[in-house]
């Protein structure tokens, strides 16, 4: 039912759209700090697309600009989309879903307000962004003052 909803969502940016995010894959993002893990189920409103354990993960920039509150050029957040299995109690990750990556660069991304948005499915390169805008843009907006980033650092 995931994958049916991301492919309805998200489809490989080698069509329209795939130049607005030109985000690289963070080869190594599990070796960055870890920012938080939270699980998103089935109840809840927006679980048709981010229905999942997530781990987010911050390179140093990004780690730092989440302490200060400002996100400089270079920062890189990762988000590790996995399905799960509730056996026995026991909650644990199966499949990954994909890798959604923000990265801060204020010149290369001037119409996302600095920063560049990309998804890539499984365990894949595969790029599924195909409109930043519609995507993406629309939701961080709304997390202006937060420059643009939903997740803080886990308390």
């Amino acid at each position: 039912m995931i994958k049916l909803a991301m492919t309805t969502l998200l489809i490989s940016s080698t069509i329209l759209g795939a130049e607005e995010s030109k985000v690289v894959y963070p080869q190594n993002y599990k070796e960055w700090k870890h920012v938080k893990t939270m699980i998103i189920k089935p109840e809840h409103p927006m679980a048709e697309i981010f229905h999942g354990i997530h781990h987010i993960y911050a390179n140093d920039k990004a780690y730092e600009g989440y302490k200060v509150g400002k996100f400089e050029d270079g920062s890189i957040i990762a988000l590790d989309f996995l399905n799960y299995e509730d056996v026995n109690a026991t909650i644990g990750e199966t499949s990954r879903i994909y890798v959604a990556v923000m990265e801060k660069q204020s010149k290369k991304f001037k119409k996302t307000h600095g920063w560049g948005y990309e998804a890539f499915n499984g365990n894949t390169e595969e790029r599924l962004v195909v409109d930043v805008q519609k995507m993406c843009v629309s939701c961080h907006t709304s997390q202006e003052k937060n420059g643009y980033v939903f997740s803080q650092i886990r308390k």
